[in-house]
């Protein structure tokens, strides 16, 4: 369910920069605000109209019982510290890509738009692919073999000389992209106490979020202490995969709830 989830997520993403590349080309990205408010608009009426209505629980909300709950379960705990930093390069990535590709390699606008295209599709694809294999293997199993892949990918962006070999890391990447968001969330639904799904996942996405503040300090104060060179930041970067990849291994998933 998470990789048909995040790969219908990365379709949408697909079609929004369809609609992005002609304005970008044209030089209207004052018009391509617009789009995206419309095609926001748009999408969101089938969860307002077909979606049941929410059945609110009275509970009090207490941010610290809700760590100490997270943090008191060992494998919980230890998975959400490797998450927290594999997340931190994954967004790091994803974010300084089209910088690098445009101030490192000159990519143009609508060729960074096209890298983009590209990312995601090759995002979906990983994602419905590594879908069955999830549930076969495990998520565990698939995270690993998905942060080797990251950490190839940030040794071939260190190494890319030409647009062309750019691309095709770009490309490898996306793969890697779908799965470990869907593994990621499944192996976390494996770990939570039942009845404690929503507060938990609420935690999850609070780990997610403030993971991507280090990243982009760590890109931003390498780049700068290099004189500017952004491929000694993008090697910093893989760093955070190798780190997540070995704590990762000290997480004992246990069996799926019925």
């Amino acid at each position: 369910v998470s990789g048909l989830g995040f790969g219908i997520g990365y379709l949408g993403s697909i079609v929004g920069l369809l609609i992005a590349l002609p304005l970008a080309a044209a030089h209207r990205l004052d018009l391509l605000w617009l789009a995206v408010a419309a095609f926001l608009a748009v999408f969101s009426l089938p969860a307002f109209i077909v979606l049941p209505a929410d059945r609110p629980r009275p509970a009090a909300f207490d941010l610290w019982r809700l760590a100490r709950d997270v943090f008191g379960q060992r494998e919980l705990r230890r998975f959400l510290l490797a998450f927290f930093v594999y997340l931190d390069g994954v967004e790091t990535t994803i974010y300084f890509s089209g910088i690098f590709a445009a101030k490192t390699l000159g990519f143009t606008t609508p060729e960074v738009i096209k890298l983009f295209l590209a990312v995601q599709a090759s995002a979906l694809a990983g994602a419905l692919l590594l879908a069955r294999p999830t549930d076969r293997w495990g998520p565990k199993r698939v995270l690993t073999i998905t942060l080797l892949l990251w950490i190839g990918v940030s040794i071939g962006a260190y190494f890319a000389q030409t647009k062309a070999s750019f691309f095709g890391v770009a490309v490898i990447a996306g793969l890697g992209l779908g799965p470990v968001q869907a593994a990621s969330r499944a192996l976390m639904a494996s770990l939570i106490p039942a009845g404690k799904e929503a507060e938990m996942f609420g935690f999850y996405a609070f780990c997610g979020k403030s993971s991507a503040v280090l990243g982009p300090l760590v890109f931003g104060a390498v780049s700068y202490l290099m004189g500017g060179d952004q491929r000694a930041a993008v090697a910093a970067v893989g760093a955070f995969f190798v780190v997540g990849l070995v704590l990762l291994q000290r997480v004992r998933p246990v069996s799926p709830r019925a």
